[in-house]
């Protein structure tokens, strides 16, 4: 059995869970020895496994050296590095392996630091040798797309009355920023318009209405969706938000609404606030 997962700098790595055939079995435990290695290989005799384990298997630098690093909580490293040195394999109480890990004098420099086998994660040399993969280099230059999302997840925002957004520059003269579309119109707003004209809109809800039409930013107006699926999701606000609290609760039900007085309406009964009229409706 066995999973893949691509590490931050590109390469897979796998976990594994592998059922040996008894005639393969390692019965000794000193043969751990033979296959994990914490140790800095001798960077004269070789060389190769020496550069690639001071590129992808050390840990750290961390503790006092590097207060900062993300392993670091409460002034220790989370993940109990650097490691006593350990001139024989034993098995700790929990059954795990205690590596072999000497203080061999070899060093290795890292932002300036100089590590010891201490800082060492356990790895295979044998592997580590043959473990160069092009994978995500092939990836890109076939253009395989790198992020995917299916169907496609519309975020929609909503506003009370004269309370929506606005983005402005500091430098800006608030006659000119009144003068923005922005002030009197939004992707909420404009769903109450696009309801008056089609008689599809009608019987949409807000999170269901972005599976049959489209935002158009620039015009900051709906139109109909030509292809494709898309699943609209109401952004959560707070009980604490009061009135847009109720709101909210109400465009998971209410199908079109050409205003909020509107949205307040329940059974010809306009409603002073959106929390009566969610009373109403039996939500609270």
């Amino acid at each position: 059995m066995y999973t893949i997962e691509f590490q931050k700098r590109g390469l897979p790595h796998a976990h594994i869970l592998i059922f040996l055939h008894p005639y393969n079995k390692y019965l000794d435990p000193s043969d751990i020895d033979r296959i994990i290695s914490v140790e800095v290989p001798d960077p004269v005799k070789q060389p190769r496994l020496y550069n690639l384990v001071k590129a992808h298997m050390v840990h750290g630098p961390c503790g006092l050296a590097n207060p900062k690093c993300s392993c670091m909580k409460d002034g220790r490293c989370t993940k109990f590095y650097p490691k006593k040195f350990q001139d024989v394999r034993i098995f700790n109480q929990g059954g795990y392996p205690v590596y072999i890990r000497r203080d061999n004098g070899h060093k290795i420099n890292k932002n300036g630091i100089q590590l010891h086998s201490g800082h060492v994660v356990p790895y295979n040399p044998s592997l580590l040798m043959k473990y160069v993969s092009p994978s995500e280099a092939c990836w890109r230059i076939f253009s395989y797309s790198i992020h995917g999302r299916k169907p496609d997840v519309e975020r929609l925002f909503f506003h009370l009355e004269g309370e929506n957004p606005v983005d402005y520059k500091e430098f800006e003269q608030i006659g000119d920023v009144l003068l923005k579309a922005s002030v009197t119109e939004s992707m909420f707003t404009s769903w109450f318009d696009v309801n008056k004209e089609y008689a599809e809109a009608k019987s949409l809800t807000y999170g269901q209405f972005v599976s049959k039409f489209v935002y158009v930013k620039k015009t900051r107006t709906w139109k109909p969706r030509k292809r494709g699926y898309t699943i609209g999701r109401l952004v959560w606000v707070p009980p604490a938000t009061g009135e847009l609290y109720y709101m909210r609760m109400l465009l998971t039900v209410k199908k079109g609404p050409t205003s909020y007085d509107d949205l307040k309406t329940f059974e010809g009964v306009k409603h002073k606030s959106f929390r009566e009229a969610c009373f109403a409706m039996g939500f609270l």
